[in-house]
């Protein structure tokens, strides 16, 4: 009941801790009564993961939720060696861990391993299976991507996550969520490309096809996840525009575009706003009117202002693009 009531908070814009934490209590008192039943420890899993979501969107610590639910599922497994669902809940779990780690400017590859692992155990309980290989491709392209942050090589992360959705989408072609991860797949390959000084047209290009695909392939519903990729293609995509000297005006009204279409799906969305941001500071910068230059920075810098607001995580990614907009500002 209390899981429920969490949940239809959650998408009517409440705090569901309160219900989840008092689901939490009634599944402590059924484990204390049956120990040795691991589905007990499998809901105390998920309840403990459904707050480390919240806590993760709204800029919380969710350090203690997370590293329980993790627990628990282990838990769960240790009673239930073949419990494709604590398998499941514990790759989510640490997938949502190395998201906060990452946002938070911190090394999440440990965690990103842990993912990985637990949905091959998935697989291994239940083959094909397609959310697992999808799962899988999820966890390789986020390594690849801290790799591209970093400015080291992501190939062979990128590679694997390639083979992991070749067959996922052999076994389920209509499996919308594979064509984006591609997409974000070639997002990265496109980076590395740039910083090598290469051209990332082709990349950047496949990436939008991959991105058309999955809003092609998928169910008459709104795609966020979809628009937030695309958002975050455009940004670089402009990016690379600026940096060899060509106009960036369509790559920046189109991605402009794209994070107004996923702020409609979901107004929290911390990195959608900063993105945001982020358009307008390099419109900034390739334009040469003071005025306009001046105004584009102070939109952009009150972008990053909200983002930090709305999730103060995000503060590692923000605040340098903030102080940089601001001395740019006044410096005009």
């Amino acid at each position: 009941m209390y899981d429920s009531m969490a949940q239809y908070l959650i998408e009517s814009g409440g705090d569901p801790r309160a219900a989840l934490n008092k689901s939490h209590d009634l599944i402590g008192k059924a484990i204390s009564l049956n120990p040795k039943s691991y589905s007990f420890y499998l809901a105390k899993g998920d309840t403990l993961v459904t707050k480390a979501e919240y806590e993760n969107e709204f800029g919380l610590d969710l350090t203690e939720s997370v590293n329980a639910a993790i627990s628990a599922e282990q838990k769960a497994i240790e009673l239930n060696p073949n419990s494709q669902g604590a398998y499941g809940t514990l790759a989510f779990a640490f997938m949502t861990k190395a998201e906060y780690l990452s946002v938070a400017g911190e090394n999440p590859m440990e965690a990103l391993d842990q993912a990985e692992k637990a949905y091959r155990e998935v697989l291994r309980i239940r083959t094909p299976y397609p959310w697992a290989e999808r799962g899988i491709a999820q966890a390789l392209w986020r390594k690849a991507e801290f790799l591209v942050d970093s400015k080291q090589d992501p190939t062979s992360f990128v590679n694997d996550a390639r083979f992991a959705l070749t067959h996922g989408i052999a076994n389920d072609p209509s499996d919308w969520a594979c064509y984006a991860i591609h997409g974000e797949l070639e997002i990265v390959s496109g980076r590395w490309k740039m910083l090598q000084q290469k051209s990332p047209e082709s990349e950047f290009q496949h990436s939008q096809d991959l991105f058309v695909q999955a809003i092609k392939v998928g169910p008459k519903q709104p795609f966020f996840d979809v628009r937030y990729s695309q958002a975050r293609l455009f940004r670089w995509w402009a990016e690379w525009k600026v940096r060899s000297n060509q106009s960036c005006e369509k790559e920046i009204r189109t991605g402009l575009d794209m994070v107004s279409k996923a702020l409609e799906l979901n107004p929290r969305s911390a990195e959608m706003v900063g993105t945001r941001g982020i358009f307008w500071f390099i419109q900034a910068r390739s334009i040469s009117a003071d005025s306009q230059r001046k105004e584009l920075l102070e939109k952009a810098s009150s972008s990053f202002k909200e983002a930090i607001k709305l999730n103060s995580n995000f503060s590692h990614t923000f605040s340098p693009l903030l102080k940089e907009a601001e001395n740019l500002a006044t410096s005009n």
